[in-house]
C-alpha cells in the first residue's frame, strides 16, 4: 500500500492536548478506538478548519498515528496497532490554523483493524456500511474490506471483479468470466437491459466489454481504438447505443457507438 503523506511538521500547531488510550481488558492488536473532541469549539475558536484536516495525532516521539477525524456526525477514530493488558498509551493531538494542513490515514495497511461486535450487524437486519478514501484494489489473495465471521464479507477478489446475482435481497456470486480484465478495476457499467457490461481498468486494453447470456459473461473483441491510459470509469447511454470511458491521458474520454 502507498505510504500516506502525514504532517511534515506540527510546529505551527495552535492547540496541543494529551490523548490517552487506556486498556481495561486483555492484550489486543489492530484496534480502533472511538473518542470525542469538542471540534465545534475548536472550529469556533479558529483553531481548526471546518473539514478538520489541519489536525494531527502523533506519539510523544513524533511518529504519526493513523486516525479518522470526526467530521459532521462521524466519530473520531484512532488506530492502535497493539496494546498490552492494562496498558496506557499516550498520544498528542495537534491542531492549527489554515497554514497547518496535514494528511491522515485511516486504514493501517494490510494489518487491518478490529472493532467491537455489534448486535445490529446480523444477517436479516438492515444496516449500512460506508467506506470512503483510497483503497488498494490490486488483485491478490482475497482482501477483506469488511469482515464479520460467519455473517458477511466485503472484499476485493483475486480477479479484480466480482459478479453477483440477486434473489430478492440475496446476492449470489456468479462464476468469473473466462477472460478477465487485465488490471485493477476502475469502474463498471451495465446497459439498461443488462445485456452488456463494460469494465474500465488499469492495464491495456483499459476497457473490457462483455455480453451476457443468462449468468454467463463472454468477452467481446476489443474496440479497434482503445482508451489511451488507465480506465477510471464507464457509462452507457440509457438506450445502450453509446459507451463512454473516462481515463488518464488525453483525450481523457473515449466514446464508442455500438
Amino acid at each position: 500500500m502507498a505510504v500516506p503523506a502525514y504532517a511534515a511538521s506540527v510546529a505551527n500547531a495552535l492547540y496541543v492536548a494529551d490523548l490517552v488510550v487506556k486498556n481495561a481488558g486483555d492484550a489486543a492488536t489492530n484496534v480502533t478506538v472511538v473518542f470525542s473532541i469538542n471540534d465545534q469549539a475548536l472550529i469556533d475558536g479558529k483553531y481548526v478548519t471546518s473539514d478538520l484536516l489541519n489536525t494531527a495525532i502523533q506519539t510523544p516521539g513524533g511518529t504519526d498515528v493513523p486516525y479518522m477525524p470526526g467530521v459532521g456526525t462521524n466519530p473520531w477514530v484512532l488506530w492502535v496497532p497493539s496494546i498490552t493488558a492494562s496498558e496506557q498509551k499516550c498520544n498528542m493531538f495537534y491542531c492549527g490554523g489554515p497554514a497547518m494542513q496535514t494528511g491522515f490515514m485511516y486504514f493501517p495497511e494490510s494489518g487491518g483493524m478490529t472493532t467491537p461486535d455489534s448486535a445490529s450487524l446480523e444477517l436479516g437486519d438492515n444496516f449500512t456500511i460506508e467506506q470512503r478514501g483510497w483503497v488498494d484494489t490490486s488483485s491478490g489473495s482475497d482482501k477483506n474490506l469488511v469482515y464479520k465471521e460467519d455473517a458477511f464479507r466485503i472484499y476485493i477478489s483475486a480477479v479484480n471483479e466480482t459478479l453477483y446475482k440477486r434473489y430478492g435481497d440475496t446476492f449470489t456470486k456468479l462464476t468469473d468470466p473466462t477472460a478477465l480484465p487485465t488490471g485493477n478495476g476502475g469502474g463498471t457499467a451495465f446497459t439498461s437491459d443488462g445485456a452488456y457490461l463494460a469494465v474500465a481498468h488499469s492495464i491495456t486494453p483499459f476497457v473490457t466489454i462483455y455480453k451476457r447470456d443468462g449468468d454467463t459473461f463472454t468477452k467481446l473483441t476489443d474496440p479497434a481504438t482503445l482508451p489511451t491510459n488507465y480506465g477510471r470509469g464507464a457509462a452507457f447511454t440509457s438506450d445502450g447505443a453509446y459507451l463512454a470511458v473516462a481515463h488518464d491521458s488525453s483525450p481523457f474520454v473515449t466514446i464508442y457507438k455500438g
